[in-house]
């Protein structure tokens, strides 16, 4: 099977989201964040200071291959800064806040093996005159065909890689009544010693919201936690942004069954929420926010989700997933998995190349990057 590749601007969103989802029910490995949902929601917010590409792999008459490409139409800093394009992203940060993560592209099952090396052999030749090509939280597969096509005709620069971590929900089913039977000792002796201190405040509750007005509801305290902690620390975390607020809105009213809000309450106080999303029989901790304790044996983050295991536990679902990101919270409630990469290929020749690139060894040198979404 021989595919055809074309990339052309995005023009109809609507019929891109309809080759998307058909696509989609075929794919090969599906994500939450290539579902047809998180396009939805994404494309909603487009800048319009965005061009945005669709890459199509067709063969037989049928598509085999989907991917989006954006790139913001200003370099930054302006003339001696970088024009880059983003896979599955829009290129401009305040939008791309959102985070996608086991990003990839979209292949069907019945594509060839060779079907993302392929597709990245067309993206590299029709972007040849762009400076930086970049594919943030890649699977292992796509960064694997990154290497095999890029074929050493440009730098590749790996900016990040980060772990995610999950529970195996089915082993917490086997411990019965104690979903933390596969936590350390010491863990499941903090979070009971928690919950019993909680329960002095009055009777802990675990409520996902069940309307829209509840949502709205718990979004809020959610935000106000977040932003508090966050504060607390100097940093302004990931709440409050004009294009953050408008994807997660937009995800919340027109796929909610995709998305849990959850509130964990001590007597008639929030201690905590969690702001799952919910894909194929996963749930997957995006966002929390946790009421600041001045008793540190008091540790509603571990009580919030070990709460979340249990009842995902007892509802069935396969995985509790804590995304990307090395926390040491992650450590002690969940087993590592995949690991993503996020790579820059950026070209070799020319002045701006040059100056780039020294820049940013120079800022490697000072700081050492690290990315990680904004929990």
């Amino acid at each position: 099977m021989t595919l055809s590749f074309s990339i052309e601007p995005l023009k109809a969103s609507e019929e891109l989201l309809s080759e998307w989802k058909t696509l989609y029910a075929r794919a090969e490995a599906r994500s939450f964040f290539l579902s047809p949902p998180w396009i939805s929601a994404w494309l909603s917010g487009r800048p319009e200071e965005v061009d945005l590409f669709v890459l199509r792999g067709v063969a037989g008459g049928e598509m085999r291959v989907l991917g989006l490409l954006g790139s913001s139409v200003r370099r930054s800093p302006p003339v001696i800064g970088t024009r880059a394009v983003h896979l599955n992203e829009f290129g401009v940060p305040s939008f791309d806040a959102v985070y996608i993560e086991y990003n990839d592209l979209l292949v069907s099952v019945s594509a060839p093996e060779t079907a993302r090396r392929d597709a990245l052999n067309a993206l590299f030749e029709y972007f040849s005159s762009e400076d930086d090509l970049l594919f943030r939280n890649v699977r292992h597969e796509l960064a694997a065909a990154i290497e095999i096509a890029n074929e050493g005709r440009r730098a590749v620069h790996i900016l990040n890689r980060q772990p995610t971590f999950g529970v195996d929900l089915g082993a917490a089913r086997i411990g019965g009544d104690d979903a933390l039977t596969g936590l350390s000792s010491s863990a499941r002796s903090q979070i009971r010693r928690s919950i019993r201190r909680y329960e002095e405040r009055g009777v802990l509750t675990f409520r996902i919201a069940g309307s829209a007005a509840e949502r709205e509801d718990v979004w809020k305290k959610l935000s106000e936690l977040h932003l508090a902690s966050w504060n607390s620390r100097g940093m302004s975390g990931a709440f409050g942004a004009p294009a953050f607020e408008a994807f997660h809105k937009h995800l919340r009213d027109h796929s909610p069954e995709c998305v849990h809000l959850i509130e964990i309450t001590a007597g008639d106080e929030t201690i905590g929420c969690l702001y799952n999303f919910i894909h194929e029989g996963r749930a997957m901790n995006y966002q929390s926010g946790f009421r600041l304790e001045e008793d540190n044996q008091l540790k509603p983050g571990f009580v919030a989700h070990a709460l979340a295991i249990k009842h995902y536990a007892e509802a069935g679902l396969s995985a509790y997933d804590l995304l990307a990101g090395d926390a040491p919270y992650k450590r002690r409630l969940a087993s590592e998995g995949e690991s993503f990469s996020t790579l820059v290929l950026e070209r070799r020749d020319g002045v701006r190349a040059l100056a780039r690139h020294a820049a940013r060894r120079l800022k490697a040198a000072l700081t050492p990057a690290a990315e990680t979404r904004q929990t």
